[in-house]
């Protein structure tokens, strides 16, 4: 005997899919930086002893959580998300990341190439997941 779902209900809750999308976005941003920081033009790495997790590796992980963390951040604060403020929002934190570490280096110096391409490609990457995530939330709230 199969067990079935009332008319209407969906096989995971709403906290649980919503989870699931932020896990995905934030492995997708640091994904991005992760590789960023190892392959793009204009980072050059010093790896050393003060280092020894990899700098890349942090990096990546910390501009991958903020990142992820802009629409849900808006959200909690009670200010609505709309997209301009997911991009000025996502590049300051992509922009912003790759400025301070090209200006504190932590085991790989960006120059100022390194810093436009890797803030570029990191804003391009962090707008779209939370873009993504705003229209999801839109159509949640249209109905």
């Amino acid at each position: 005997m199969e067990a079935q779902l009332p008319q209407g209900a969906k096989a995971t809750d709403g906290a649980t899919a919503r989870a699931m999308k932020y896990y995905v976005s934030l492995i997708l941003n640091f994904l991005a930086v992760f590789i960023l920081t190892r392959y793009a033009p204009g980072i050059a790495s010093t790896y050393s002893q003060t280092s020894p997790l990899g700098s890349d590796l942090l990096f990546a992980a910390v501009l991958g959580f903020f990142n992820a963390s802009v629409f849900p951040f808006l959200i909690i604060i009670g200010i609505l998300p709309t997209r301009l403020k997911l991009a000025v929002l996502t590049g300051i934190v992509s922009f912003g990341g790759f400025t301070m570490i090209a200006i504190i280096p932590y085991g790989f110096q960006p120059d100022v190439g390194g810093v436009v391409i890797g803030g570029a490609l990191t804003w391009l990457v962090a707008f779209l997941t939370n873009y993504f995530e705003l229209r999801r939330w839109v159509q949640e709230h249209k109905q």
